[in-house]
């Protein structure tokens, strides 16, 4: 599975786990920037159904890498889980498609990561209760 080898090659500072594979800050920051490239090409309406939710879900899983414990991701049942664990799935799908090459993943998994690596996720709850939330791009440096 092309996925595995690419989303989760070099975690070796993991605390975070899908599927027992490890999930280090780059394999967080390719979900990360699925999500936030995901979401901004969606219409209004589902842009703003889903991006509290991805943005509560990107807090979630940086929290949970910057922990001392390890986690495993299909172990929660929170909403943040599911957006996490259906991101996860919909990578792989992506880049094992048919037509996918290997040289075609990588550099699509590349990509998300470079975005990943600049997206601050904000979210606002009120008594437990998501009520907004936002996955902000930073600008690239120039050199």
């Amino acid at each position: 599975m092309i996925i595995v080898a690419l989303l989760f090659s070099f975690a070796a500072e993991a605390k975070v786990y899908f599927n027992s594979a490890p999930m280090g800050k780059k394999q967080i920051d390719a979900v990360t920037g699925f999500l936030y490239e995901t979401i901004k090409n969606r219409p209004a309406k589902i842009k703003k159904i889903h991006m509290a939710r991805a943005a509560r879900a990107v807090a979630w899983i940086n929290e949970l890498h910057s922990k001392e414990e390890s986690y495993e991701i299909l172990n929660f049942k929170t909403d943040q889980a599911s957006f996490i664990r259906a991101s996860v799935f919909y990578i792989a799908e992506t880049v094992n498609s048919k037509g996918a090459t290997k040289e075609k993943s990588k550099i699509l998994i590349n990509h998300w990561t470079s975005i990943g690596t600049r997206v601050i996720a904000k979210y606002k709850e009120r008594n437990g209760k998501l009520i907004s939330g936002k996955l902000i791009l930073k600008r690239n440096k120039r050199k």
